[in-house]
């Protein structure tokens, strides 16, 4: 039973989060309202092919094999929407070469609706245009969250501090289960929050985040089906102050994504 819970590589695959690419684009930081959330989202995906006796990552998949299972990239927020730029990641013989930019992914956080676009500019063509609820990119349909066979009483919050902010940990108890697998899996899975970041429009789980009072799930750790490689996914929110060409490009697709 617990096995289903923790097939990230499922969540991993349908929700945009499997190539990774960079963007020049500069900003300062700057303080805003929780409400309205604006600057960088800092994707990191790594896979660890060892944990310790209490579900701890030890050792990363090295050399050409971390490409597919790994990435890192960043991601642009305002006024509740997102831009995600997509690439596909390039192998020769299983040797990295180089990574193609694909698109321009949109997403009104709000309105729970995506548009891709060919390029990052205002007059940009539209290559694909939808609802989020479709294809679970970044979705906040129970259907894609990891967490959805998940029972309350199968899990614990621990409250903790990390770096001067309150944080929690969600552990998943072993004391019901039998089956070796299961506790295998039930201790290599894991979910970190920001209790201070509250209502947060992108979430690793947003099941769990309506459960812990809105607080930000920024981190999470799941095993694959073979019990023992564990794949951490987060997001560190930065805030800052987004180029105004940047901010032309969020107001003009906004407006395409809601005709």
């Amino acid at each position: 039973m617990i096995c289903k819970y923790f097939l990230l590589y499922l969540f991993f695959t349908s929700s945009g989060l499997t190539c990774s690419t960079n963007s020049q684009l500069t900003a300062k930081k700057v303080k805003q309202k929780d409400s309205d959330f604006e600057g960088y989202i800092i994707l990191d995906v790594k896979t660890f092919t060892n944990v310790d006796s209490n579900g701890t990552p030890q050792e990363s998949i090295r050399r050409h094999d971390s490409i597919l299972l790994s990435a890192h990239r960043k991601m642009y927020i305002k006024n509740n929407c997102l831009i995600d730029i997509v690439g596909n990641i390039n192998l020769n013989d299983g040797v990295y070469i180089k990574t193609d930019t694909l698109s321009y992914d949109f997403y009104d956080l709000l309105k729970q609706k995506y548009v891709l676009f060919e390029k990052l500019s205002t007059d940009a063509k539209i290559i694909k245009r939808g609802s989020m609820a479709e294809g679970g990119s970044f979705s906040n349909s129970p259907q894609f969250d990891p967490t959805k066979d998940i029972v309350d009483s199968t899990w614990k919050l621990t409250d903790t501090t990390i770096n001067g902010k309150r944080h929690g940990v969600i552990n998943f108890i072993l004391t019901d289960i039998t089956d070796s697998l299961d506790r295998e899996f039930a201790k290599r899975s894991k979910y970190w929050v920001d209790h201070e970041t509250k209502n947060f429009p992108i979430q690793l789980s947003f099941m769990l985040s309506k459960k812990v009072n809105g607080s930000f799930v920024y981190k999470m750790q799941n095993p694959f089906p073979d019990g023992k490689t564990v794949m951490i996914t987060s997001f560190d929110f930065q805030p800052a102050k987004l180029p105004d060409t940047l901010t032309r490009i969020f107001e003009r697709w906004t407006r395409i994504a809601r005709e």
